[in-house]
């Protein structure tokens, strides 16, 4: 409360003689209301009233003094208004009732003005400085809680910056490890191409050289345009897409052309049912097909074909890649789809591939709004695609 604010009591009486008495002794400076019983306490203080003191009659017909102190100190207004009791009889008993209740003092009648000035002062005074020490307690604690709060936030940002930095240190590993691993044969046919070239050869042998060149380039860019992808990814850009109305039936069918071309003693069985039509970017989808498949036929029992399902559901397109051969161990499963990893847990591939197709996958479905999961166990194993119709 400021200082030029002016107190309020309220004061509770069925005997108007009383009442008239206890209001007159009240000291000057404070806005007075009156009551005839303790009812009209209790509506006032429902109604949104809160006075500094109330002063009530202990004994009144109807709602008593003890019922007033109990309304108060359970009302979520009244647990700061203080609270003195007036009784004529002077009990022990009623006065210990008084206190368990909630009052803070008492006063006997009749009144004396000294007496009432002191105890209300008193009272007061104990209210002024507990609240004060609440103010403190609360102005502390909010001061803690801001400094918690700014630690923490240091704290994470921190946090973040390492997270950060250690991202960039490992896409530098990265583009160091493609430089130094999967970009070395493709340039050293390159090299070794070119060689051939200088000499004195046969037309078919420049042919030939012609043809490991440009494969060798297709090679190189490929593993280009995967590192790009995971740059994107990893810092935030996402995989960038590029949505139109496709047939995932007729992308399908190009991507295991492709595949079949490169592995013609490896069979592959398209099964489509229904329409599977829907807003796609169609190269990044060959590009997921392109890389389960390929999966499919690297760790798959070259005996058994490569079993590709397609199905078209009102809301989405499901598309399972399924291949025979040993299971992937649960530990990997669990990480399958992260960078480095692969779907045996080697060193590197048979392809020599550094495990970021799967990555790369997940990335350009998710991006789609849709999902990829992996199901394997000793009967089969299978990749699953799901595609939304309304991304």
């Amino acid at each position: 409360m400021s200082d030029g604010e002016q107190r309020t009591i309220w004061v509770a009486d069925d005997s108007r003689l009383e009442l008239t008495q206890i209001v007159e002794a009240l000291p000057a400076g404070f806005t007075v209301e009156q009551f005839d019983d303790g009812e009209g306490i209790i509506e006032a203080v429902a109604r949104g009233g809160a006075p500094d003191v109330v002063i009530t009659d202990w004994v009144m017909p109807g709602v008593s003094g003890l019922d007033v102190i109990q309304f108060l100190r359970a009302h979520p207004r009244g647990a700061d208004i203080g609270i003195l009791v007036l009784t004529a009889r002077g009990s022990s008993s009623d006065l210990r009732t008084a206190f368990f209740a909630g009052a803070d003092d008492f006063v006997f009648k009749p009144v004396l003005p000294e007496e009432l000035h002191a105890r209300i002062n008193r009272m007061l005074q104990r209210h002024d400085a507990h609240q004060q020490v609440e103010e403190q307690f609360l102005g502390r604690w909010l001061e803690e809680r801001k400094q918690s709060q700014e630690a923490k936030q240091r704290e994470l940002e921190e946090r973040q910056r390492k997270e950060e930095a250690q991202e960039r240190m490992q896409l530098a590993e990265l583009f160091m490890g493609i430089l130094g691993h999967d970009l070395r044969t493709p340039l050293s046919s390159i090299v070794m191409a070119n060689a051939i070239l200088q000499r004195d050869v046969t037309e078919e042998r420049r042919r030939l050289a012609t043809r490991r060149i440009a494969a060798s380039v297709a090679r190189m860019t490929e593993l280009i345009g995967r590192m790009l992808d995971v740059t994107r990814s990893r810092l935030g850009g996402g995989i960038p897409l590029a949505p139109a109305r496709h047939d995932a039936r007729l992308v399908c069918e190009r991507v295991i052309d492709e595949l079949s071309a490169a592995n013609p003693d490896r069979p592959i069985e398209l099964n489509v049912d229904g329409d599977t039509e829907l807003p796609v970017d169609a190269d990044r989808l060959a590009q997921v097909l392109s890389n389960l498949v390929g999966n499919a036929l690297e760790y798959g029992l070259a005996t058994e074909p490569i079993a590709v399902r397609m199905v078209g559901e009102p809301d989405k397109v499901r598309i399972e890649i399924v291949n025979h051969g040993p299971p992937i161990p649960e530990n990997v499963v669990a990480t399958i789809f992260e960078p480095f990893r692969r779907a045996v847990d080697h060193a590197v591939s048979p392809t020599g591939s550094m495990g970021l197709g799967l990555y790369i996958a997940k990335q350009i479905v998710e991006a789609h709004g849709g999902a990829i999961a992996v199901r394997s166990d000793a009967a089969s194993t299978a990749f699953t695609v799901t595609l939304p119709r309304q991304p």
